[in-house]
């Protein structure tokens, strides 16, 4: 199961460090742009294994694989192409691809070459006031401190908006450290490309 928060704790979060115990409507409204600027920067800032999933999806009859198809997974960002899936086998052949305002058009590949799996990073969703939102529970404490800086600045409080702004980052950098050297998600995966075989990082 997908360990998640929930906006009404990025709320709650950020209410405690401004020190009050309910917003307006209109502080809710900022907040809430503020928190959705931010999250789709942190979303796509790193390869975080609670956004990037392999699907299996068929391209068109001119190879091209679209952002957004009819009942599939929206994609914001493509990663790696196989011919089968990597998770279950071990030299893959990955196809090379380009993009364009679509998607990715597959440049090695043919209509008879059948479905191909796709690892991409997932399109954030746009996030209202709603409190049982859920979001990935890692970003939790980088947006309340990044939002809180925000608010700090509309306020005028320049100075302390920056040192949240540190602290923020300092939250986001450690997540990222954590999942490089703790949880060691630099995994190589042999990959054939071309006739060749390579070392590929994070399937």
């Amino acid at each position: 199961m997908a360990r998640t928060s929930t906006y009404s704790e990025f709320e709650d979060g950020v209410k405690a460090l401004i020190g009050i115990d309910d917003l307006q409507t209109v502080e809710q409204t900022q907040l809430n742009a503020y928190f959705n600027k931010w999250i789709r920067l942190a979303w796509e800032r790193w390869e975080w294994p609670e956004v990037i999933t392999i699907e299996e999806r068929t391209p068109d009859s001119n190879g091209l694989i679209d952002y957004e198809q009819g009942g599939e997974t929206a994609i914001s960002g493509f990663f790696n192409i196989y011919d089968v899936n990597p998770r279950s086998t071990q030299v893959p052949q990955e196809y090379t691809f380009e993009l364009d305002g679509n998607g990715a058009n597959l440049i090695d590949w043919d209509s008879d070459s059948g479905t191909v799996f796709v690892r991409f990073r997932t399109k954030v969703s746009t996030y209202t006031t709603v409190g049982t939102q859920t979001i990935p529970y890692i970003f939790l404490p980088y947006l309340i401190n990044v939002c809180y800086a925000d608010w700090l600045k509309a306020e005028g409080q320049h100075g302390k908006a920056q040192m949240a702004m540190d602290e923020a980052e300092q939250m986001i950098l450690f997540e990222i450290e954590k999942f490089e050297r703790q949880q060691n998600q630099q995994q190589p995966v042999y990959v054939t490309t071309h006739g060749s075989t390579q070392y590929r990082i994070g399937v």
